[in-house]
């Protein structure tokens, strides 16, 4: 070879070599073809290149298997791997370099940093911790924390999990749950139910369920060793908010029975509208109830959602419809890629002119919160507690190959503001009252009358406050009403 043809050789040699990692990057194809001649990138695992398992087309960017000779039929398995480039299938070898693969797929490289940090560390871990590590606990221990990471109701279930809770009974204590801050935290609680008479409520913390910590378990888990058959018990040991001692309860398994939608007359014309769940045919009993207090003799109606934490988005959708304008949008749903599912009101508007305030808490849950939302956003109603949890994600189950089990939210609920109902930002999260009730005054006020003798606030202490916050919120709800009625005899 002359002088001029080896350097121009070894220049196109260096222009491969600087662009040999785009080239390795690109995608395999999705189906088997017949391999063709042409330049070619031997891959090798610390192997030479004669018994290499596969080779890249730098033309056509596609793997080949050497063993069938096809296109797209070979795989990539983790490891270090040697770049072998030649000029023909039967030259020798020009140039090589190192590579990593991670994933046994071929994505852009910036994608692999995460996964090349995990594998270090599961390495560290395995060569390095104080005594032999249990691998696949700390494996599971991983995917469990990496679902909860993006919300507090995506779950990875291992297949032995599974399979030993996947019971399918339905008694319960009577809570509503989800993690945070990796343990369970409750969310509602079910209204007469063992749990609401030993004295749970919002914002109490699970640390434990039968002596098992709940920081390691998933929700779907969690929620699992809650139930149980009729008649047997579960011991839970709980931190209460505003104590920071541990209690231990043993509470009974019950099937339990949700209350009914009911309306109660309140003052002045004034109607209390209790929706304790939107489970089934809850929106068609609501819907025979507006008919019944449609009349002059109602001037205003509240619509309770504190603690209602329970129902489905169909029930939710149907049930604001009762309120709204035809046309209207109720709430969007929204997935990956811009794919959208609009609902819209229909029915038209029930109790028209009627001024309305909806009360919510923290313990106001996923279909109530659609509900609330949408009265709110279309000027329906007034909300007046404290801002909800943020439930509003849609859930769907994927099972795997080994048995284990990923629940993983792949909608989310969009207001018809257009911002979603739960956000990672925990700031943005939820529905913010049109007035917050009670005010910190209130509560500063209650605290100075009601100081209990002694060092601390007993478990009484604080039930006694939930329930004047609850009547405080009705009183004010009513007022709010009042004020309203007021505003339109002047108007008019």
């Amino acid at each position: 070879m002359t002088t001029a043809g080896w350097r121009y050789r070894k220049l196109l040699t260096c222009r491969l070599t600087a662009t040999a990692v785009l080239f390795l990057l690109a995608p395999a194809p999705l189906w088997p073809q017949e391999a063709s001649s042409g330049v070619r990138w031997v891959v090798s695992q610390g192997q030479p290149p004669p018994v290499s398992w596969g080779v890249y087309d730098l033309k056509s960017r596609r793997w080949v298997n050497q063993a069938s000779g096809r296109w797209g039929s070979a795989s990539v398995p983790p490891g270090q791997y040697s770049i072998f480039v030649r000029w023909t299938p039967d030259e020798p070898l020009e140039w090589w370099a190192m590579v990593a693969v991670y994933d046994g797929t071929f994505t852009p490289l910036q994608s692999r940093q995460p996964l090349a940090l995990f594998n270090g560390i599961a390495q560290l871990v395995q060569n390095a911790y104080v005594e032999p590590p249990r691998m696949d606990r700390a494996l599971d221990g991983a995917l469990v924390a990496m679902l909860e990471s993006l919300d507090p109701y995506s779950s990875y279930v291992n297949a032995d999990t599974f399979k030993a809770l996947d019971h399918q009974r339905q008694a319960s204590p009577g809570l509503i749950v989800n993690k945070l801050f990796g343990y369970l935290h409750v969310v509602s609680v079910v209204e007469g139910s063992p749990a609401d008479q030993a004295g749970l409520y919002t914002g109490t913390l699970i640390e434990s369920i039968n002596g098992t910590t709940t920081a390691f378990m998933s929700l779907w888990e969690a929620e699992q060793r809650l139930k149980g058959s009729p008649g047997t018990r579960v011991e839970l040991r709980v931190v209460r908010s505003r104590s920071g001692e541990p209690v231990q309860l043993d509470l009974l398994r019950n099937l339990l029975d949700p209350p009914d939608v009911s309306a109660e007359p309140l003052e002045d014309g004034i109607v209390r509208l209790h929706l304790p769940h939107f489970n089934t045919g809850v929106s068609r009993a609501l819907g025979s109830i507006l008919s019944e207090i449609d009349n002059p003799q109602t001037r205003g109606l509240i619509v309770d959602l504190r603690g209602t934490a329970q129902g489905s988005l169909k029930e939710s959708v149907e049930s604001a419809d009762l309120f709204l304008d035809a046309g209207a949008t109720i709430m969007t749903l929204s997935g990956r890629g811009g794919r959208t599912e609009e609902f819209v009101a229909e029915k038209g508007v029930a109790l028209a002119g009627v001024p309305m305030v909806v009360l919510i808490d923290r313990g106001t849950s996923g279909a109530a919160e659609i509900v609330a939302a949408a009265l709110q956003d279309h000027g329906r109603a007034e909300t007046l507690g404290v801002r909800s949890i943020g439930n509003g994600g849609v859930q769907e189950r994927q099972d795997l190959e080994d048995g284990s089990v990923l629940i993983l939210t792949t909608r989310n609920v969009v207001r018809s503001t257009g911002s979603p109902l739960q956000s990672t930002d925990v700031r943005k999260s939820g529905i913010r009252p049109s007035l917050r009730w009670p005010d910190q005054n209130w509560e500063m006020q209650y605290y100075y009358d009601h100081l209990p003798e002694g060092d601390g606030f007993d478990p009484e202490f604080h039930r006694e406050l939930r329930r004047a916050i609850r009547e405080e919120q009705l009183r004010k709800a009513m007022e709010r009403i009042r004020d309203a009625i007021k505003t339109r005899k002047r108007a008019a």
